[in-house]
């Protein structure tokens, strides 16, 4: 099976030690192309989400382009912006190599920023691979994926439960704007609840190490 680098992240600068989960700035959390994988001559619907304090956030703007692989190749395809806003990459008809990858790159404009990051998008006469699919986000073996009503003060178990099996390779990342997550890369995941009584959002990307990435963001309201 196909297998790609989920997309590029952006370094946290060494002077910033905050803990990644808590999003203290703007991040590119998750570049998805739906479906994953295509085959050559289709399409796939490309999006960035970005993450800062308050959760995910509406860019100021976006920018696309197709880079190289690898430097000093040329890019391959053809990046197609719609007048509703939403972005499409398109195959070429035939490719010289197989499987083979294409690379799209978001430049997004924030209120604090400008960020970058690259999604590899896999051309295969496989045809599609699809993104994963969460069915639930669980705390305290409880479904909050319409909302959690929480416990301040209260240390929580959370933990995401997906419509296929994962594999090994299945990558977690979880982001709050209440609370603390230190195992913010591991499912089940433990989240330190804020004392004081505030709204809050809960944020999980899974990357399923095949090349397919999906999300969800769950609102936090203190009982």
């Amino acid at each position: 099976m196909l297998k790609l680098v989920p997309f590029a992240v952006l370094l946290l600068g060494c002077e910033d030690f905050q803990n990644p989960s808590n999003l203290p700035k703007h991040q590119v959390i998750a570049m998805q192309a739906n479906p994953a994988s295509i085959a050559p001559g289709d399409m796939t619907n490309v999006n960035v989400v970005v993450a800062g304090p308050t959760g995910i956030e509406q860019p100021t703007s976006i920018s696309w382009e197709l880079v190289p692989v690898v430097q000093g190749t040329p890019t391959i395809g053809s990046i197609i912006e719609r007048p509703d806003g939403t972005v499409d990459y398109q195959a070429p008809a035939t490719i010289d190599e197989e499987p083979t990858v294409a690379a799209v790159e978001a430049t997004v404009t924030t209120a604090t920023g400008t960020l970058n990051a690259v999604k590899f998008v896999g051309i295969s006469s496989l045809g599609q691979i699809s993104n994963p699919t969460i069915t639930s986000v669980l705390a305290d073996g409880v479904d909050v994926t319409a909302g959690w009503s929480y416990t301040p003060g209260k240390t929580s178990e959370l933990e995401i439960t997906t419509a296929n099996p994962l594999t090994d390779d299945a990558a977690f990342a979880w982001y709050t704007s209440a609370g603390e997550i230190s195992l913010y890369q591991s499912n089940p995941t433990e989240i330190l609840l804020p004392e004081q009584s505030v709204q809050g959002r809960l944020i999980i990307v899974l990357r399923d190490g095949q090349g397919g990435i999906t999300w969800d963001e769950i609102e936090m309201t203190p009982n």
